[in-house]
């Protein structure tokens, strides 16, 4: 659908910035593994500053 939707590569997701990494030629997957590893990072810090109140918000969406 990114493919559809956009047509400048600066808004592609990065899930399609990753695909451009494999080819059936040459496959790279050492360097699809690095760009794979440094997209995870920015989720990953987000999920450790915001944990608390992601637990909270689960717990209180739990309780009626």
């Amino acid at each position: 659908m990114a493919l559809v939707v956009f047509h400048d590569n600066k808004l592609m997701p990065v899930q399609r910035g990753l695909t451009s990494f494999s080819s059936v030629d040459t496959p790279q997957q050492q360097i699809m593994l690095a760009a794979t590893a440094i997209s995870i990072v920015p989720v990953v810090v987000f999920h450790l500053l915001a944990q608390r109140h992601i637990v909270r918000g689960i717990g209180a969406g739990a309780l009626k």
